[in-house]
């Protein structure tokens, strides 16, 4: 089942680093856009478990989450979302439905304020003197049950980085998704971009 969203994501098998983490392939530079999806479409063309489905199909839709940003920016932090959402559900697979529930209704809620949080700081640019209390939002977000406590501690420290060092440059939204994105993912090309 994660296999097929995780090969529709193009992602590798998760790295064994101790940390309850997907890392995929690191994305190349320079970003090149993706064609904006819908839920049908990638529901029809990579069916998983219904409960996949449901979290997917649920941030899919939601297009209050994207704010302004046009299709180029918000793919990168739709993708990551539906990473997590991925996760989630495999993490859950252990509870029947009606314990599901509440967690995966935790976890969503937290997902909603840490991708609109990516999306704030996506829209006025890590520069912006507006950045702070989304990145505040990010880091209290990224707490169980949608990641576990340490695996929230270094992505929410990986994105504040990946800010600081993208506050020099003035990049489009897209760029600054996909390198924010790259952060979270654990991407070596990021890490070590100066």
């Amino acid at each position: 089942m994660f296999d097929k969203l995780r090969a529709w994501l193009g992602l590798r098998r998760p790295e064994t680093t101790g940390i309850e983490v997907s890392i995929p392939a690191a994305v190349p530079e320079p970003f090149e856009p993706q064609e904006p999806r819908s839920a049908d479409a990638v529901l029809f063309e990579h069916p998983t478990d219904p409960r996949t489905e449901r979290l997917a199909e649920r941030l899919m839709e939601d297009e209050m989450l994207r704010g302004n940003l046009d299709d180029v920016a918000w793919q990168p932090i739709q993708d990551w979302g539906l990473e997590l959402l991925g996760d989630l559900a495999r993490r859950t697979n252990n509870l029947d439905d009606a314990q599901a529930a509440p967690v995966l209704d935790r976890a969503y809620a937290s997902l909603r304020q840490a991708i609109g949080a990516l999306a704030d700081i996506t829209e006025h640019g890590p520069d912006s003197s507006e950045v702070s209390k989304p990145m505040e939002t990010l880091r209290a977000t990224l707490v169980p049950p949608l990641v576990d406590a340490h695996t929230g501690s270094v992505l929410a420290d990986r994105a504040a980085a990946a800010a600081a060092r993208l506050e020099a440059d003035r990049a489009t939204s897209a760029h600054v998704a996909n390198r924010l994105i790259s952060a979270l993912r654990g991407s070596t090309s990021e890490q070590h971009t100066p």
